[in-house]
């Protein structure tokens, strides 16, 4: 996906974006348990993304933070999925807004933040 294209929000359906771990290549995502996981859900009428994220090998949160918010649109009413580092960036969105809920998968540690705590008072 194009970094500045915009993925709209559609309000009629709930939307579940599916975000994937580090060293994950767009490719790799259509023979991944991703694609299955956005098929079965698209079957329930909900729309699912599993969208390719930039800077897929180190996953800063410097960049996939921003690019949740201005380019996958995430809105309170989103249910996020994520996998390993795609976990631990929709732990660190929540410290900056609220979703409607999250599933996290095999969720490692922050190695980059040891020393940063999550901050979910808000």
């Amino acid at each position: 996906m194009d970094e500045t294209q915009k993925i709209p929000h559609q309000n009629a359906k709930q939307r579940v974006i599916i975000i994937h771990g580090s060293a994950i290549s767009p490719g790799i995502i259509n023979r991944h348990w991703y694609k299955w996981l956005q098929t079965e859900l698209s079957k329930l009428d909900i729309d699912a993304l599993a969208p390719a994220m930039p800077d897929e090998r180190e996953a800063k949160d410097s960049i996939w933070i921003p690019y949740l918010i201005n380019n996958l649109n995430v809105k309170e009413n989103d249910i996020l999925v994520g996998h390993s580092s795609g976990a631990m960036a929709i732990l660190r969105l929540c410290e900056q807004m609220k979703i409607k809920g999250l599933i996290l998968v095999s969720a490692g540690y922050d190695k980059n933040d040891k020393n940063q705590l999550y901050n979910w008072n808000k």
